[in-house]
């Protein structure tokens, strides 16, 4: 437990926790938490971000490496459940420093990482 600013004790953070208490090699490996998250097992992109200390847009770019480098927009937004104005966002800041690319197929936008090549 931690002390808030009034004096009172404030809840840890449930996730902070279980790293706390868990050894880095307890931790399942990064391809196998992707894998389960694809497979809509009951795991949730925040806490891979947490378990693996990564940024959202790190754990873009590892959720596109892990699929082969292409994965269409809406995959991920059904992936992550977030939405899908949120994965613009972060997929417009991330095209914008050269990360990943997105062209149109069809009525779909796809998302790349520069080198994997469309499609």
């Amino acid at each position: 437990m931690t002390t808030n600013w009034n004096g009172g004790k404030a809840k840890k953070d449930p996730i902070a926790t279980k790293m706390e208490t868990e050894s880095r090699s307890e931790v399942q490996p990064l391809g196998e938490a992707l894998d389960s998250l694809i497979h809509g097992n009951e795991i949730v992109p925040a806490q891979i971000i947490v378990e693996y200390n990564l940024s959202v847009d790190q754990f873009i770019l590892e959720l596109l490496r892990h699929v082969g480098g292409n994965l269409k927009q809406q995959e991920i937004v059904r992936y992550t459940g977030w939405s899908a104005s949120k994965i613009s966002r972060d997929l417009s800041r991330l095209e914008a420093e050269g990360s990943v690319g997105r062209f149109q197929l069809g009525r779909e936008k796809v998302v790349h990482i520069p080198g994997a090549g469309p499609g």
